[in-house]
């Protein structure tokens, strides 16, 4: 699937290399429960405020995180 596609030009999608901080922060200066995340032009799929917050280590990119 093609992320282009589906992501709104509103607000930022998160990539892998990302943090869980930047997440929260995008969330709250955006006003959205859920973000999708993608990997170039790769829908990974959507991550909401509890998915983040249930990760082990918030500063650390998505990519190393285990969050699907």
């Amino acid at each position: 699937m093609i992320a282009k596609e589906l992501i709104n030009d509103s607000f930022p999608p998160l990539k892998l290399s990302d943090s869980g901080l930047k997440a929260l922060n995008w969330m709250e200066e955006f006003r959205l429960e859920h973000l999708p995340i993608v990997d170039g032009v790769n829908y990974i799929g959507l991550a909401s405020e509890e998915d983040i917050l249930k990760l082990s280590a918030l500063d650390q990119p998505l990519a190393n995180q285990n969050y699907r």
